[in-house]
């Protein structure tokens, strides 16, 4: 029974996305090349990445950190492979 509740939230989860996304789509600007952005964004160049989640954004827009991204610390106290998430994130993100 657990296995049917499972499969139905899964399920409803999927369309309940489905719908947002459409329904979403007005909202987005289509004008550029590329992925459509909302209605006020801006893009932006990383200039600097601080660390393994946060980066330092070009046109004086200071620092963001990345949303579902938690990587070990570099700073205060050094974890456990922290270096080499900010080095992935380095080769990744740095000028793009």
């Amino acid at each position: 029974m657990k296995r049917y509740v499972a499969a139905a939230v899964a399920i409803l989860v999927g369309l309940g996305a489905v719908l947002l996304a459409g329904r979403g789509e007005d909202a987005m600007d289509s004008g550029s090349p590329g992925p459509a952005l909302p209605r006020g964004a801006r893009e932006a160049t990383v200039v600097r990445v601080v660390d393994g989640d946060t980066v330092e954004l070009g046109g004086g827009l200071g620092k963001s950190r990345l949303i579902g991204i938690d990587t070990p610390e570099v700073y205060g106290g050094v974890e456990c492979y922290g270096r080499e998430a900010s080095a992935y994130a380095k080769r990744q993100l740095e000028g793009r």
